[in-house]
């Protein structure tokens, strides 16, 4: 059997080769795996990859490398093969070495050093588990200890990502097995840049001339030159994406003295590459987890930074930001308030710099800690003063009940361990702000509080417009995606902000039956309820009169469902989704047309919502009342 090594090893295609003249007839299997060797998957990943046992790769790998129609980088490598499988016979023949090996530099004999749990050798490979930080970490390591050779990132022993390394710097990715939408021209096409057919033409002129697909995108003059590094920077990252959702797994790193040259070297902005990740991927219910076991540390400048600051190259709203992180450690809490970033932003902001290893926690601030402190309360206070209730609890404005209660519930007990764990200064400030909790509270504690208090800080438009878009977000997950479990929040707080219009309670109710009927009928019959209250207060809606239809439906009262259906088309004749519903009752046959046509239904825009949004536009514009928080 051949070494470990040598399974390590990553054959390349002789360019040189006519293919379409061999010199050697080649069987079906044959053909099989050299149509697989692109220059980045080793001898052992094709076995694994082709399902083709050892033995037999060995008989057909043998046979392509003595007539040359694939190459080993190493000669020694390259021997061990040919003696393998042809024994003393090539020798005496004079075939066993290649005619592009007869000028290589003789290497010296040697055992393969076993694999180590360690990186100091040039010719071991380490191998262990990965999460999605220490992914990052193990990044990290490559680079300031300057390593070439392969990582592989694994899902499982079939799956996995190719990293390339030179001297610490990453230069290309490939994944295993080969995902479609990972192809460059696919990249290339969804950027906007050329078409399908651009793509295909692109391909088989790249393997027909055995070059590479963006090479012949450019030779088309398809894309310009200048824009294919970019392009080649974006695959990398799309290669990568998927292991942000694999999450854990194994990996192996193995040294190389030097990447085959067949791996093509793009030019990868690493810090930009690690931190776009991050922002982009990183699973944002990890970070808020994360970032509330560090809520009593202090953020500052790492002490051992992995890339130079000015490598990000970030926008001016991020470089603003990272500057102030940069400056002095602060409180993570006070960053969190200071912030120019809205706070998903600053929350991801904060993780990808600490996973690139711009930033650290820290215990304890490396200035005056108490002094922190009283600086991050008073600029709590200050916000306070001029932020709305609905802010000081944290809250979104169009909030209920039941996140009212566990907001206070939550501030107010913050506040009031602090108070006893201070003193002075301190705990003055924070008896301050429990105040300001508390007079957030009582404003907001019933809905006619909170509407009362809307009413006085929020253009009326706006918060129409607000609950507009909830009810928009309800009907989508109600009609097109039936989930009436993810509609009946949305079109719950579009009844919170604005009570006035009966299709909200249809719809809501139509969303409690769905969901419950007949499991839970306490919740079943309060959604009948709303939906008959959403039609006497408006009986000549057609949305309204659909609900009817649906509810009955859902129940199977097929009498009652069409007699409402039919009100919905005497209301507007042109309702296909009504149609098509009807038709389904009577026909007993469900229709492929029917999401198309919720669709359609979903996309309607009568002149009041026209009239609306200009108007919406037109206090924008003018510099009219303008609320601190989206309407979403």
């Amino acid at each position: 059997m051949l070494k470990q090594e040598l399974w390590q090893a990553i054959p390349t295609l002789n360019n040189q080769m006519d293919f379409t003249n061999l010199p050697v007839a080649l069987n079906e299997r044959d053909i099989f795996v050299l149509s697989r060797i692109n220059g980045m998957l080793s001898l052992g990943e094709l076995v694994n990859l082709l399902h083709i046992e050892r033995g037999e790769m060995e008989v057909i790998f043998a046979k392509l490398v003595k007539h040359e129609l694939v190459f080993l980088d190493n000669y020694e490598q390259t021997r061990e093969l040919l003696h393998e499988v042809y024994g003393g016979e090539e020798a005496q023949s004079g075939e066993a070495v290649p005619a592009f090996a007869a000028d290589a530099e003789e290497a010296p004999a040697r055992e393969p050093a076993a694999p180590k749990k360690s990186l100091d050798d040039a010719t071991t490979v380490e191998t262990g588990q990965w999460d999605i930080d220490s992914f990052f970490g193990l990044i990290h390591r490559l680079y300031l200890e300057k390593r070439t050779g392969i990582l592989r990132i694994f899902t499982d022993q079939k799956v996995y990502k190719a990293l390339f390394f030179e001297a610490g710097m990453l230069l290309n990715v490939s994944s295993v097995p080969f995902m479609a939408a990972e192809c460059l021209g696919r990249i290339i096409q969804q950027a906007g840049y050329i078409n399908q057919e651009k793509v295909i033409e692109s391909l088989q002129r790249a393997k027909r001339n055995n070059t590479r697909q963006g090479e012949e995108l450019v030779a088309m003059g398809a894309m310009r030159r200048d824009l294919l590094p970019e392009m080649l920077r974006i695959q990398v990252e799309v290669k990568l994406t998927e292991v942000m959702h694999w999450e854990s797994g194994d990996w192996m790193f193995q040294n190389l003295p030097a990447l085959p040259l067949r791996i093509s070297r793009i030019d990868i902005d690493l810090p930009r590459l690690l931190f776009n990740l991050i922002w982009k991927r990183y699973p944002m219910e990890k970070i808020d987890r994360e970032l509330r076991l560090r809520q009593e540390k202090f953020v500052g400048r790492s002490n051992r930074m992995v890339f130079d600051a000015s490598s990000y190259s970030f926008g001016e709203g991020l470089e603003k930001f990272f500057q102030i992180i940069l400056e002095k450690d602060n409180p993570l809490k006070r960053l969190q308030i200071i912030s120019n970033l809205k706070p998903p932003q600053t929350a991801r902001m904060i993780w990808a710099l600490y996973l690139t290893g711009a930033i650290d926690f820290f215990d304890e601030s490396r200035q005056d800690k108490v002094m922190a402190e009283i600086e991050t309360l008073k600029e709590q206070i200050k916000n306070t003063e001029r932020e709305t209730y609905f802010d000081t609890l944290h809250t979104h404005w169009t909030v209920g009940d039941e996140g009212i209660e566990k907001a206070f519930k939550q501030w107010s007990g913050e506040e009031e361990r602090a108070i006893v764990k201070t003193q002075g200064l301190v705990q003055q400030l924070h008896r301050t702000l429990l105040a300001r909790i508390h007079a957030a509270y009582e404003t907001l504690r019933t809905r006619e509080g909170r509407r009362h208090y809307r009413a006085e800080i929020y253009d009326p438009d706006f918060i129409l417009f607000g609950s507009e878009i909830l009810r928009q977000k309800g009907e989508s997950y109600l009609f097109t995606k039936e989930a009436p479990e993810l509609a009946a929040p949305e079109l719950e707080s579009a009844i919170e902000i604005y009570d006035r219009n009966g299709e909200y309670y249809s719809e809501l109710g139509l969303s409690y039956f769905l969901r419950d009927y007949p499991r839970n009928f306490r919740m079943a019959e309060e959604g009948r309820r709303l939906v008959k209250k959403g039609l006497a207060m408006n009986s000549g809606s057609e949305v309204v009169h659909l609900c009817v239809g649906l509810m009955y439906r859902h129940e199977k009262k097929s009498k009652q469902a069409v007699e409402a259906l039919e009100k919905v088309l005497k209301i507007n004749p042109d309702n296909r989704f009504a149609k098509i519903l009807l038709n389904e009752i009577k026909s007993g046959v469900t229709s492929e047309e029917r999401e198309k046509a919720a669709r359609e239904f979903l996309e309607r825009k009568n002149q009041a919502d026209e009239k609306l949004e200009k108007l919406m536009a037109e206090k924008r514009e003018a510099g009219g009342k303008k609320p601190e928080q989206s309407a979403t």
